[in-house]
């Protein structure tokens, strides 16, 4: 996939992998928003509900707990 994208944005294209069950697909975006859409085996696509987060850092909230889930799995993957 990389080799099909433009050189900048090859460079900024991530792949990691993990050895972990999939309990959330979650993108961080910009540092300050996140998409995370729950792995429902006998739900799949549009069945599955897909959460827009915005980082609120004057309140606790949802961003926090899935920016530090997703930090803590890509701590522990392998890069390729």
């Amino acid at each position: 996939m990389r080799d099909r994208l433009d050189p900048e944005a090859a460079e900024r294209l991530e792949i990691h992998v993990y050895d972990e069950t999939i309990r959330f697909n979650i993108l961080i975006v910009d540092g300050s928003t996140c998409v995370v859409q729950p792995y429902l085996p006998a739900a799949r696509g549009v069945d599955s509900p897909t959460l827009v987060i915005a980082d609120n850092t004057a309140a606790d909230g949802l961003f926090p707990v899935f920016d530090q889930v997703f930090t803590s799995i890509w701590e522990r993957s392998t890069p390729v």
